[in-house]
């Protein structure tokens, strides 16, 4: 019989400190999290028939922790890589939690035998320790169906919306979260009308120069069409803007409340270019406003990842 503690990070700016203890069962595994006031707390499953089968479960986790991100708020900072889990052949080797100097670990021993350790960045309430495993738990069923690890896009998302909470620069939080949106978007082409006034302008860029006197070197003015045909070939997909809003509109179904969805969206698309490369400031409301959008639409994408065509490149490649 195998056994997992996990030595975890929690960073959260909604709550202060995390306490009391809680479990979950199964008729297979057994699940509990202890949080101490002091801030010495252990989530620990057990219950393995293998250490494979353990290290495997932990995959499970990051599902959790992405899920407990969204819901709560709270960032987890885990060791859930192979490569850096400790192994011990008896419950007793490790057990003063030398790794408890402020960073994350993972224990994994032979024998049955329950820490996760919180750092706080704000926050002004304190949460149970039910509460956290509970939204672990919701987690876990998401993994039970699919990982949204799987989909490199929603990871990518994923780590960049979890990136944007721990972030104090409200300008870069909100480039974060434009990034993290944009994430989930597939390149899509235009109308095939579109295409070809696109391909009729490119092929008038390519000639233009060959008859006309131009002030430019033919160098200088090869890299200078090739620029400009370089920005229209770029045209050809759809904006990620205009991708964004076709699937938030899914989620947003009252006609009022999308309104000012769009509103939102369109200012911060818009906003972006110039706190980029202006360096323009942004308001923490905008920042906020922003981000409880781009966390409804990760959940979305969580929620109904079974309905989801997931693997639109591998699919493509293998016709």
């Amino acid at each position: 019989m195998y056994k997992c503690r996990l030595i975890l990070l929690f960073y959260s700016k909604k709550y202060t400190r995390f306490e009391d203890s809680a479990q979950i069962g199964d008729p297979y595994l057994d699940v509990r999290l202890v949080c101490d006031p002091e801030n010495h707390n252990v989530l620990t499953i057990s219950g393995f028939d293998s250490e494979d089968e353990a290290i495997n479960y932990l995959q499970t986790l990051r599902v959790a922790f992405h899920w407990l991100m969204l819901d709560q708020e709270i960032v987890v900072d885990a060791s859930l890589e192979p490569e850096g889990i400790q192994r011990h052949s008896n419950v007793k080797d490790g057990c003063n939690f030398s790794s408890m100097n402020g960073r994350a670990a993972t224990h994994i021993y032979e024998r049955d035998s329950s820490y996760i350790h919180t750092t706080n960045i704000g926050g002004d309430s304190i949460l149970g320790a039910s509460i956290v495993l509970e939204c672990i738990q919701r987690g876990l069923a998401f993994a039970a169906r699919i990982s949204p690890d799987i989909d490199e896009r929603l990871s990518t998302s994923l780590g960049l919306y979890r990136s944007s909470i721990l972030q104090e620069n409200q300008s870069a939080r909100f480039t974060m979260l434009i990034s993290s949106m944009e994430c989930l978007t597939n390149m899509e082409s235009r109308d095939a009308w579109q295409i070809a006034m696109l391909d009729k302008f490119i092929t008038e860029v390519k000639e233009y120069g060959v008859e006309q006197d131009v002030p430019f070197s033919n160098e200088e003015l090869k890299a200078k069409k090739d620029s400009f045909i370089s920005g229209l070939l770029g045209l050809k997909s759809k904006p990620k803007k205009q991708l964004v809003l076709q699937e938030l509109k899914q989620i947003y179904d009252d006609p009022e409340e999308f309104k000012i969805i769009k509103q939102v969206i369109k200012a911060s698309f818009g906003k972006r270019n110039s706190v980029l490369h202006e360096g323009k400031s942004v308001s923490l409301e905008e920042v906020e406003r922003l981000a409880r959008i781009q966390r409804d639409l990760l959940m979305h994408r969580i929620t109904s990842l079974p309905n989801r065509k997931l693997f639109e490149d591998e699919a493509e490649s293998a016709i």
